[in-house]
């Protein structure tokens, strides 16, 4: 640290680094919002096979392109894609480590046991 610095300065610099950091992380709230779109729902699914492009997207939903470059900013804010830039086309990818652990919260939230069925459950209790 740069010893004519004064304490403010440090603390101006940690409360930036803090701010940075929450604004890089998309909030569970942006999560299930973005998710609660059928046709998010089917570009993630569309994604989960494998990369593509916007164009190649478009061609798949049925919806307009501009329409589809809103879902994609949606879906790019709530961190579930990702983008990579290859020349004039943008490859967008899934982030499946934030779908994950969306679906791992909201198993939490309904007390879901990923140990064993329901089916299981139900035939340890008859």
């Amino acid at each position: 640290m740069n010893p004519t610095a004064r304490a403010s300065d440090t603390s101006v610099d940690n409360n930036f680094v803090i701010l940075l950091n929450n604004e890089m992380k998309a909030s569970s709230e942006d999560v299930y919002s973005a998710l609660s779109s059928p046709v998010r729902r089917q570009v993630l699914g569309l994604l989960r096979e494998r990369a593509m492009s916007a164009g190649e997207l478009a061609d798949e939903v049925s919806v307009s392109k501009p329409t589809l470059s809103g879902h994609l900013n949606i879906l790019k804010g709530a961190d579930l894609v990702t983008v990579e830039r290859l020349g004039a086309v943008r490859l967008y990818r899934i982030n499946l480590s934030v779908v994950e652990e969306a679906l791992a919260s909201l198993m939490q939230l309904l007390r879901i046991d990923t140990g064993s069925s329901a089916f299981e459950k139900e035939s340890k209790t008859t």
